[in-house]
This record gives C-alpha cells, sequence and structure tokens, in this order.
C-alpha cells in the first residue's frame, strides 16, 4: 500500500494507491477489485494496461464516503486473483471524522405583530452533520411549544416545532420585539441561535399626557424596637421625589424628607434625612442636607453628614468643593476641602485633592490638613488608579498611598490592591495596611488555576451606622476552577490563614490551613451552593498548647428550589468541628441551620422570608439578620410594606447586640404636573378612489385606537397629538374585495411638534397567483433519504416581498396582490441536500382581476459517471508546449487509440507515463452531471448516485460490501462490480 489515508470527511472522495507484486513476472492478467461499505462509491479507478511479463502493477482508485456517513472506523478491502489461483485480500481501515452542524431556519417571519397578540412563529431544526445530536432547547422572549427539554436529532433529520410569544403591552404605540430559539448541543456551552427583531403596534395611541409630572412619594412609617429589654417605638413621615423640571431634560432635582429620630441608636432609618439634590445637563451638582460624602480612597471614602457640595464637571477639567459636619462619628466635628481635576483623554483623570478635618481624639482637639495628587486611567486592557496623600497634623506629617491596579489581557488576569496610613495620618485610615493581589490564567475556556494573597492591617474610620468591624487578616490561596456547564461550576483551592479580632477582649485569634471544595449550580428551577473544608487550625488566644494544631472541618449546603413560576423556597445547613473558638483549644462541634422563602406575584406582591441560628463568631463582625421578613403590596398608586426580623449588632454591649424590629409603611405615589407641552401636532389625510366615480365614503381610518370615516371625498384627520411616531391602517373590510392601497400599511407618521402632516393614501385594484409543487417518485432509485423537504415560496419585486408555505394538497397562493411584474422562487428550507427545484426561479405578470397559474417540481439530486469504452489519458505537467501538444491532439489521438495497434514498447511506455501522472479529482456539483472518462474498451462502468433527504435516523453506514467474495465466482464477481 503506497498511499493509504487514515481518515476521511463524510461526502469527500480520496485516493488509495497500492501495488500488485509477483515473485515472477505475470504470464496472464489478474483480476483486482475493492470491495467498500455500503453507498460508498468507487468513483475512478486507473490499472495497468499492460501486465503481461510486468513483477510490479500499480493502481489508483478514487472513493467517495456518503455525505452522511456516521463518524467511526470503517473497513475496506482490496482483492486479487489469478485466473485459476486463490483470492489474496487486504484490509484497510479509513476512520470518518464527526461532523457536528445543526441549523435553525424560521419557516415563515410576519411582517409584523400587534401588541396583545400571541405569535406562532414555526422552526426548522435540521442536523447536517454525520452523527446524532442531543438538543437542549430555549426560547427567547417566549416558550417552545416542546413537551422536553431536549430532542435527539439524527445525520440529516429534521424537526419541526412552533415558538410562542405572547406580545406584551408598552408605554409606546410602537417597538421592537426580539424573537428566536437557542440550542445548545451536548457538552457545548456556546449556543446555536437565531434571533429576529420584529415590529410592534399598539393598537391604540397610548395616551400621552400634556403635562410634564415629577413624581412624589408620600409616606407614614410606624417602627418598632426591642433593644435587649428596652421597648421603643415611634411614627415617621416619609416624602421622596425624583425626576426633571423642564421637558428637555436639563433641570433634575432629587429630595428626601424623613423624620423625626426616634431612638439614639441609628439603625433602619430610625434617624431624620433632609437632602436636595440639583444637576443642571447631568454637568453640574448642588447637594444640600444630608449627604454621604465619597471624595477619594485615602481622605474621605464614606461618611455621612449634614452640610452641602458643588461639583461643575466641562469637557477637559473641572473642579468641586464641600463643606459637612458628620453625624455618626464623633471623633470628627466638621470637614471642608475641594478638588481640580483635568481630562486630557476619555480614559486618563488627573487631579489635585484639599481636605481639612476638625478632630477630637483622645481629648484632644487638632486640625487634620490632607492634601493629594490622585490618577486614574481606564482602558481595555490596564485599569489603573492611584492617589498619594501627605497629612499635617499640628507640627507633625505623614502620608497615606492607594494603588490598584487591574489588568485582562486574553487567557490573563491581575488584580492588586495596596494602601498604606501611617500612624499619624489622619484620613480615612489611620496607621493602616492592606495588599491584596490575584492572579489567574484561563487554561481552556472551563478550566483556571490562580494564586492570591490577602494582608489586611487597615482601620477606617467607619460610621456607627456601618456597623462593621475590620479584623486583621493574612491568608494566601491557589485555586483551580472549572466551568462544568453553563449552570454549574467546581472551584478548589489550598488556603493559609491568620484572623484576629480587633476588639477586647478578642473572641477569636487562629490560623488554619485547608483544602476547600466549592460546587455552584444555578439552573432556572433549582439553585445549589455546597462548601467543604478540611485541615487544621490553631487557636492562638490559648497559651496551653497553642502551637498543637487541630483538626479542622466544615461543611455548608444552601439548596433553592423554584415550586412555582413565582415562588422559591430554600433551606441551609452547616456543620464545623474545629478548635479555633474553644477556650479549652478542644474540637467543638458547631450547627448552623436556617430556611428561606421569595414570592414575586406580578408587580403587586412580593415578599421575603429568612432565618437563620446563628453564626460563627469570626462572622459577627459586621451587622447580620437572623429574622428577616418583608412583604410589599403595590395596588395602583398605593404602597404597603410590612418589614421584621431580627438582628446582631457587633458593636454594641452583649445585652443590646440583639435587636428584634418591626416596620409598617404606607407611601401614595403622586406625579406632580411641573410645565405643559404646548406643541401639539395634527394629521389631514385624503383616500384617493379608483376612479372619481368611486365612493370613498365610509372607509374606517385607524391610529391607534382612535377611529375615523372618510367623507365623501375621502379625507379624515386626527388633531392635538403629541409629537411621536404613530402607525395609521386602513381597516380592509370596509374597502371593496380585491382592493388594497398603494403604499404598505401600517403607514408609520412621524408628528413634528407644532406642525400638520399630509397623507394621501391611493387604492388600487389586485390580481393573485395559485401554483402547486409536484413532487418526482424517485422510490425507484437507491437512496438514503425518505421524507420530502420543506418548500417555501417567495414573492417579491423591488419594494415588497411575501413568503408562503405548502398547504396538504402541496398548493400556495398569493391574492390581492399589486398588478405589476413579479419574480416567483421556491426553496428548500432544511432537507436540501438531497433535492433540487427544477426553474426555482420564475418572472410572472400579475393582471387586475385575474388569477395567474404556475408550477415548480421538486426532485431528487443525481449524480452519475459514467465510464466510455475508450482510452483516458493522463500527461504530466512538463512544460507549456508539451501541455499545448497535448491539449491540441487530445481528440485525435483518443480516437486513433481505440482502432491503432499498440507496440510492446509503447505499451510499457504508456502503462508508466499513466501510473507516474497525478491522481484526477472529481467535483460532484448538485444538478445532474455526466462525466466520460476513457478507459481501455473492456468494459463500461455506470455509477449512479440518487440521494434525497430524510427526516428519521436511519443506518447510513450499512454493512460492507466486496465486489469479490470468497465464495463467488471471481470473473462473475468481477464483471457484475463493473458493470
Amino acid at each position: 500500500m503506497l498511499n493509504i489515508p487514515k481518515t476521511a470527511s463524510p461526502g469527500s472522495h480520496f485516493n488509495i494507491i497500492f501495488e500488485v507484486k509477483s515473485p515472477t513476472k505475470l504470464q496472464e492478467p489478474i483480476i483486482v477489485s475493492v470491495g467498500v461499505p455500503a453507498y460508498w462509491q468507487v468513483l475512478f479507478k486507473k490499472e495497468p494496461q499492460n501486465q503481461v511479463n510486468e513483477e510490479t502493477l500499480r493502481y489508483i482508485y478514487t472513493i467517495m464516503s456518503p455525505k452522511f456517513a456516521k463518524a467511526g472506523s470503517f473497513t475496506l478491502y482490496v482483492y486479487a486473483k489469478r485466473k485459476d489461483g486463490p483470492i489474496i485480500s487486504k484490509k484497510l481501515l479509513i476512520d470518518v471524522v464527526r461532523v457536528r452542524k445543526v441549523e435553525i431556519t424560521p419557516v415563515v417571519l410576519p411582517e409584523y405583530v400587534k401588541e396583545g397578540d400571541t405569535l406562532k412563529v414555526e422552526y426548522l431544526i435540521h442536523n447536517l452533520g454525520n452523527s446524532q445530536e442531543e438538543v437542549r432547547l430555549e426560547s427567547i422572549g417566549g416558550r417552545i411549544e416542546f413537551n422536553n427539554d431536549s430532542l435527539k436529532i439524527g445525520p440529516n433529520e429534521s424537526v419541526r416545532l412552533k415558538n410562542i410569544q405572547l406580545i406584551k403591552e408598552s408605554d409606546s404605540n410602537s417597538w421592537e420585539t426580539p424573537l428566536g430559539i437557542k440550542a445548545y448541543l451536548k457538552d457545548s456551552l456556546v449556543p446555536i441561535q437565531v434571533i429576529n427583531s420584529l415590529p410592534v403596534y399598539s393598537n391604540k395611541i397610548k395616551k400621552k399626557d400634556p403635562y410634564l409630572r415629577f413624581p412624589i412619594e408620600a409616606g407614614i412609617w410606624y417602627t418598632n424596637y426591642m433593644i435587649g429589654n428596652k421597648n421603643t417605638s415611634g411614627v415617621q413621615f416619609d416624602i421622596r421625589g425624583r425626576g426633571f423640571l423642564d421637558m428637555k431634560g436639563k433641570h433634575f432635582l432629587d429630595f428626601t424628607a424623613h423624620g423625626p429620630t426616634n431612638i439614639d441608636i441609628p439603625i433602619l432609618g430610625s434617624y431624620d434625612v433632609y437632602s436636595l439634590n440639583y444637576s443642571f445637563k447631568n454637568q453640574n451638582f448642588i447637594k444640600l442636607g444630608d449627604y454621604t460624602l465619597q471624595f477619594n480612597n485615602l481622605m474621605e471614602f464614606g461618611r455621612f453628614g449634614r452640610g452641602m457640595r458643588i461639583d461643575n464637571e466641562f469637557k477637559k477639567l473641572g473642579f468641586s468643593g464641600f463643606y459637612i459636619q458628620p453625624r455618626f462619628f464623633n471623633e470628627q466635628k466638621e470637614t471642608f476641602g475641594g478638588s481640580f481635576f483635568l481630562k486630557p483623554s476619555t480614559k486618563f483623570r488627573v487631579s489635585i485633592d484639599y481636605m481639612s478635618k476638625y478632630m477630637v481624639k483622645k481629648n484632644r482637639a487638632f486640625w487634620s490638613d490632607l492634601v493629594g495628587v490622585s490618577t486614574k486611567f481606564q482602558g481595555k486592557v490596564l485599569n489603573w488608579e492611584t492617589e498619594v496623600v501627605g497629612n499635617r497634623v499640628e507640627q507633625q506629617y505623614d502620608y497615606g498611598l492607594f494603588n490598584r491596579v487591574s489588568i485582562q489581557l486574553k487567557r490573563f488576569q491581575l488584580h492588586s490592591d495596596y494602601i498604606y496610613a501611617g500612624k499619624d495620618f489622619y484620613g480615612y485610615y489611620n496607621n493602616s495596611y492592606l495588599l491584596v493581589n490575584n492572579l489567574s490564567i484561563a487554561l481552556s475556556k472551563k478550566i483556571s488555576i490562580g494564586v492570591g494573597n490577602n494582608i489586611t492591617r487597615i482601620n477606617p474610620s467607619l460610621d456607627a451606622i456601618n456597623f462593621n468591624i475590620s479584623p486583621y487578616n493574612s491568608s494566601i490561596q491557589a485555586f483551580t476552577s472549572f466551568q462544568l456547564s453553563k449552570f454549574s461550576n467546581l472551584l478548589l483551592s489550598y488556603n493559609k490563614q491568620e484572623r484576629e479580632d480587633r476588639l477586647e477582649p478578642k473572641k477569636f485569634h487562629f490560623k488554619q490551613d485547608f483544602a476547600r471544595i466549592a460546587y455552584n449550580l444555578n439552573a432556572p428551577k433549582f439553585i445549589l451552593w455546597y462548601e467543604g473544608r478540611y485541615g487544621t487550625a490553631q487557636n492562638l488566644l490559648q497559651n496551653n498548647d497553642a502551637s498543637v494544631p487541630r483538626q479542622s472541618i466544615a461543611n455548608s449546603l444552601q439548596p433553592q428550589v423554584r415550586v412555582f413560576p413565582w415562588m422559591w423556597i430554600g433551606g441551609m445547613a452547616e456543620h464545623q468541628r474545629t478548635s479555633r473558638f474553644s477556650t479549652e483549644n478542644t474540637l467543638t462541634d458547631l450547627f448552623f441551620y436556617g430556611g428561606s422563602l421569595r414570592m414575586f406575584v406580578g408587580d403587586k406582591l412580593n415578599a421575603n422570608f429568612s432565618y437563620r441560628n446563628n453564626f460563627a463568631p469570626d462572622e459577627l463582625i459586621e451587622n447580620r439578620s437572623l429574622v428577616d421578613l418583608s412583604v410589599g403590596l403595590r395596588i395602583k398608586n398605593h404602597s404597603f410594606n410590612l418589614t421584621a426580623g431580627q438582628t446582631f449588632i457587633p458593636n454594641l454591649s452583649v445585652d443590646f447586640q440583639k435587636t428584634t424590629y418591626l416596620s409598617l409603611k404606607y407611601t401614595l405615589r403622586i406625579n406632580a404636573p411641573v410645565a405643559k407641552n404646548k406643541n401639539l401636532s395634527n394629521i389631514r389625510g385624503q383616500i384617493l378612489g379608483l376612479s372619481n366615480s368611486t365612493s370613498k365614503k365610509g372607509i374606517v381610518v385607524q391610529l391607534g385606537e382612535k377611529r375615523m370615516l372618510t367623507d365623501e371625498n375621502g379625507n379624515f384627520y386626527f388633531n392635538k397629538l403629541i409629537p411621536d411616531k404613530y402607525y395609521l391602517e386602513i381597516d380592509k373590510s370596509t374597502t371593496p374585495f380585491g382592493v388594497i392601497t398603494n403604499v404598505k400599511l401600517p403607514l408609520e407618521v412621524n408628528l413634528k411638534a407644532d406642525s400638520t402632516t399630509n397623507i394621501q393614501i391611493q387604492l388600487l385594484k389586485t390580481g393573485g397567483i395559485e401554483g402547486k409543487v409536484f413532487f418526482e417518485d424517485g422510490e425507484k432509485l437507491a437512496t438514503n433519504y425518505t421524507e420530502k423537504p420543506v418548500v417555501l415560496v417567495k414573492l417579491f419585486n423591488d419594494n415588497e416581498s411575501f413568503v408562503t408555505q405548502l398547504n396538504e394538497s402541496n398548493r400556495f397562493s398569493f391574492k390581492e396582490m399589486k398588478p405589476g411584474t413579479w419574480q416567483i422562487l421556491a426553496t428548500l428550507a432544511g432537507n436540501e441536500e438531497g433535492f433540487t427545484v427544477i426553474n426555482a426561479q420564475q418572472t410572472i405578470e400579475i393582471v387586475v382581476d385575474k388569477i395567474k397559474k404556475t408550477e415548480f417540481a421538486v426532485r431528487p439530486v443525481e449524480r452519475q459517471i459514467e465510464f466510455m469504452p475508450r482510452t483516458f489519458k493522463l500527461v504530466d505537467k512538463q512544460g507549456t508546449d508539451s501541455k499545448k501538444q497535448n491539449s491540441n491532439r487530445t481528440s485525435t489521438d483518443n480516437k486513433k487509440k481505440v482502432s491503432q495497434p499498440i507496440s510492446k514498447n509503447n505499451k510499457a511506455n504508456q502503462a508508466k507515463k499513466l501510473f507516474d501522472s497525478t491522481p484526477v479529482s472529481l467535483i460532484l456539483k448538485r444538478e445532474p452531471i455526466l462525466i466520460k472518462l476513457e478507459v481501455e474498451p473492456k468494459f463500461q462502468l455506470q455509477n449512479r448516485i440518487v440521494q434525497r433527504n430524510k427526516t428519521k435516523t436511519g443506518n447510513i453506514e450499512g454493512n460492507r460490501t466486496s465486489s469479490i467474495k470468497q465464495s463467488d465466482n471471481l470473473n462473475k464477481s468481477v464483471a457484475s462490480n463493473l458493470e
């Protein structure tokens, strides 16, 4: 065997070259044949013209696999036999590669849809690969009329299904709605999808309020707190507003009035808030009253207080200034400052910042002055932010640094945060240090690895309402992440950690190292989170045996189930066996459990409930909710809210740490008018009849829900419309049969402010087309395809197009069409590999009051290769002159070689030249093909390939068939193969 390919693609052809050798010179010809599997084709073969007195004979065969040959190994056989000798065979293995190709085709899409309609669109899913595919389907904007979540489609099999979508209402007169389906192949995260956007027209004109209205919410709260053994209750008012003040959207206002303060502990909105925010063109901002100051990372990262702030931003520069009196941080009495910044480009910004704080700390009052420079760059690959701040307190100087870098380059991601603040630095941080680094590399689309570290020694100046304590923490981590599917992922990691409580007396200080596994599943109807840890821990609060590591095991499970489309039920269970919190440094079992309920009934009712019995000591560093209940009901402009629960507050004394609360709130929504739109528009229109004598009266013209009858002259009008986009229609039931308009309806009308739009619509008489598609019988032909394809018929011209399907009788029609010259085209939607349409596109003239007839024929694709009884000569590429001579003498030489005698030497030279030449590649087209190859006048070989599509899985591979069998007479089998 000289040239044996290892693999082949379905529907492709390949060459095999082999030699037959004899220990002595042959005295008579030998018979050689090739056996191929069922439906495989021997397209062409070249044999030695002279075999006598030869010891080595070279053969070339061109073989084609079926279009949908299954993936896997196939066996071919080469047979050789002397006249009276035994059959010698050689087995060849060819691997057909797997081809995965699934196409989704919408059969017919409507041109538009109306609000409130139920839209049904049929799709054809066709497997063009050579193996069975398991497909999971998802609808885009609707639901699929299909019982199973997934389906199996065999090679060249088609499945038809419908996507059903309810067109919801909108506040607009028209909009676009997405429509389509997604198909996920098994073991693939990338969907095959078809998405179309259809125009939606409203059935009625959305009532446009001529007034610009400012939304306001006015409410009243009742709140009850049980803090320790002390019960406190109170009533508060709450008024909020947020919206534009002018028609052009330049002036924006946001205000809040909430109070009075109920209790001294600021929790759950128990403190009063009065604020007023104004902006002009989204460039100039003013804040008055209560607000949260976020100036920068080092000076003031978040401080709630009362004062004012002004910000002005222009194209290349800007500035800001502020004054604030903190309300919930007793060490800071008042603060003022500002900044000036430049923006050389949209990606880069640099600013100079100044702030001064009046501080009272440990019976010492002083001013802390801070000056700094900050830069910020945002790009596609690099994001970078840096701050450098100097601080002066009386005659002492110190500084702070902040740096954040994020790099994302293909599969490489790096993120780094760094914070430093000196002992005499009195900004947002004091005597602090933080270093966080994370590096990850994506090895593939599903696997990532990474490392990270976290060193936290920060002392932030937190407001009392934050309820957060920052423990000291040091950790390093190495991890591997696996994306198991679209909905699930798995994380494996190894961690070393030290964690220390900042409060005295300390509740925890431990070291631990552990291996961690975390699994997350987020499916449409089920959510699951699992985390498991196994390692060792050391309790550093105990002097005795603190150096002895103890076993530490933890498991946590949190499932959630969607029992109804509007309800989720969940639970949680956690167990820890560790010594890190034990006062005796012994292994202790900790159990935590809880549950949750979520309900969303439309946009009117929602409810949430959660319960947890407790948390681990190192988790109680911030405000934690043990019981939480919230219920909201909305009826038109009225809202009712119930909030209740139990909260753990870490920075209170033990007796007051658990707080139980209940809050009831009623809110009324008011849309206060602030400006009136006086620039209304009008429509004036006329229906033009078929002739002056034709009645134009009584035709219904519709604009949304507004309807109007035309007068005797065909006139109609619509007045006092808000400038917007509208769609005008004519009720066809009020026009004569066989009459249409000269413009496509619905007609889009764009109304400008304070204007009148004139419209004229001409009525036209119509004609029509009727036709039929004939499917030619191909059952008498050898075929792998058993079901006819889907045929779509399209009628179009330069301006319009219409598509229809065949009915059960294979007929179609286009009625009430404009007179003129049209093109009509029949196409195959899926399953088109084995069929072709004869005379697929036709020109047709539509005449008034006439129905034109037309026909199409669909037949199986026929491919035919015929070997004629003449010599086929191949010539080496030896030069330009040689090519020209061979080209000029091809016809004459071939005819002569049939009758002229050939000498022994000429035969030998000709055979050598023939087998040294390059094999011919054959390209088969969809139309019937007749290929004539000239060979020795021994036989005539006809090989006819007929393919028809099918929609059921069939065994394309079949059983191997050979042209020579051990039990058959050799001459008979070879002759049968060559016929």
